[in-house]
């Protein structure tokens, strides 16, 4: 597995990496068809604060991906969000992705990452509870786009 900054090809992968999970439901919060024009910027890399890492086999496709992006509450915060194509068949994937961002986040200024993942997503909570992360709150009913409340849960890890 190799574990590198994302290009702007990457963009069409991204889609293609959330388009089952979206469809399948319980995963992201991120709803609606997804296409490559959506994620060109974060594959760009458009601002100096975010920076997006890929994983991928020895052939060249994506298995996952994971970035940071500042967060909204605070300049000390990043928000991070992980994808892993779900027919990855790939273990590790997650924790090479994470040991990549977490050195990013602290080149970056960053003091804590926050990570703000559905409850209903038992994978995600534990890969997140797996990296280090600990829960810090939690938001109750947030609705979906069909009105649905789900709630989400809130997780940090301190650098």
């Amino acid at each position: 597995m190799i574990v590198r900054e994302a290009r702007p090809g990457d963009a069409q992968a991204f889609a293609d990496i959330l388009n089952p999970l979206i469809d399948e439901g319980t995963s992201t919060a991120i709803e609606g068809h997804q296409r490559a024009e959506d994620w060109a910027w974060l594959a760009r890399g458009d601002s100096q604060r975010t920076v997006c890492f890929v994983a991928t086999d020895d052939e060249g496709r994506v298995l996952g991906f994971q970035y940071l992006e500042p967060a909204r509450d605070t300049a000390q915060a990043a928000s991070i969000a992980s994808f892993a194509r779900p027919d990855g068949g790939r273990r590790g994937v997650g924790a090479a992705l994470f040991a990549r961002t977490r050195g990013a986040a602290g080149h970056l200024g960053y003091a804590k990452i926050v990570a703000v993942i559905r409850a209903d997503n038992v994978s995600g909570l534990a890969y997140y509870s797996k990296m280090g992360f600990h829960d810090t709150e939690v938001f109750r009913d947030v609705p979906m786009a069909d009105g649905r409340p789900v709630d989400r849960i809130k997780k940090v890890f301190d650098l």
